[in-house]
């Protein structure tokens, strides 16, 4: 051990080895010399805790100098030698096709491909993390990285199934689409209307969607308070209509979002006609009512209190046009 200009190192060449090194190197190799002087004046836990790092982070800057010298305290690759569960060259290009027809993100890529798999044998499922697949889609070039600020929220809903909906209307190249979405467990209803008329619409509510105890909409004609066919819809099903503030869209943030992502998918994957539209339309719908939420930590249906719909994914596999590119399950058959 020597000390030059008042720093300590273990010989003369560690000198002018370390003067073309980067600064973070010589904090980890002064760190070092302290640990491993023949009487040190600190223990290994005061060293870390003197320069801020952990106990066995300062081990392994000594077994890294011990075992190569000055180039062991660079930086290294964290990367592992061997991935367990590579995606597959098969898999990689199954993700990349379902997100041009369908324009889902990774966590609807991962919610389909584990549906469309669990039939299969655990061995065969190939089964890959939302992660893993948002991965896969930047590394092909399928979608560009963004940077989004972190922002903070309270997320807010009713208590119980049942006790509020949200109602909105939306349009897609001249299509009126109707959705209400329970405010407790985010379970969906929709439809493609003909015209966006009072009458259609709450004749609609009226066969397709429950009872709630309150209504929450925009200020819309079909909506508002002068509405005769809304308040009348309101009394025979005993139900207090609430209205959002004007400009402000936050209060139906849950059901805007809805609209967002579903106006997305049809976007992406196209539409025939109004038939196709509305098929469409519900099988995406029934697809998001058995999707996780990742604030609820649930899926709406289990959330409402009622058993999934064996059949949901059939349908969407159907709707969209997606047999020729889901995996097949054991018996060489299509989606359950």
């Amino acid at each position: 051990m020597i000390v030059w200009k008042g720093k300590l190192y273990f010989n003369p060449e560690d000198v002018d080895l370390l003067k073309k090194e980067e600064k973070y190197v010589w904090k980890r190799y002064e760190a070092v010399a302290f640990c491993l002087q023949p009487v040190s004046p600190m223990t290994r836990s005061e060293a870390a805790e003197s320069y801020q790092v952990s106990e066995r982070t300062i081990k392994r800057w000594i077994k890294r100098y011990r075992t190569a010298g000055i180039p062991g305290l660079r930086k290294h690759s964290t990367r592992p030698k061997r991935i367990k569960r590579k995606v597959t060259p098969q898999d990689e290009a199954l993700i990349v096709e379902l997100r041009k027809r369908t324009g889902l993100g990774p966590r609807r890529i991962w919610e389909l491909l584990k549906a469309s798999r669990a039939n299969q044998p655990p061995q065969e499922r190939g089964s890959y993390s939302p992660t893993t697949i948002c991965n896969v889609l930047i590394r092909t070039g399928t979608v560009k990285v963004r940077k989004r600020e972190k922002r903070s929220f309270k997320s807010f809903g009713w208590g119980k199934p049942l006790r509020c909906a949200q109602m909105d209307l939306t349009e897609l190249d001249g299509h009126s689409i109707l959705i209400v979405l329970d405010d407790h467990s985010r379970r969906r209803w929709g439809t493609v209307l003909e015209e966006a008329t009072d009458d259609q619409i709450y004749d609609w509510m009226d066969g397709n969607v429950p009872d709630f105890e309150h209504l929450l909409t925009d200020n819309g004609t079909q909506m508002d308070r002068m509405n005769r066919r809304a308040g009348q819809y309101c009394t025979e099903h005993g139900t207090k209509h609430i209205w959002a503030s004007v400009h402000h869209p936050q209060t139906l943030g849950k059901i805007g979002r809805a609209q967002k992502e579903l106006k997305g998918l049809l976007r992406a994957s196209g539409y025939s006609s109004r038939e196709d539209l509305e098929r469409k339309t519900r099988a995406f719908l029934e697809f998001e009512n058995h999707c996780v939420n990742r604030i609820t930590r649930q899926t709406p249906y289990e959330r409402f209190g009622v058993p999934p719909n064996g059949s949901w994914l059939k349908e969407f596999v159907e709707a969209f046009k997606l047999q020729d590119i889901l995996p097949t399950n054991s018996k060489g058959d299509k989606c359950p």
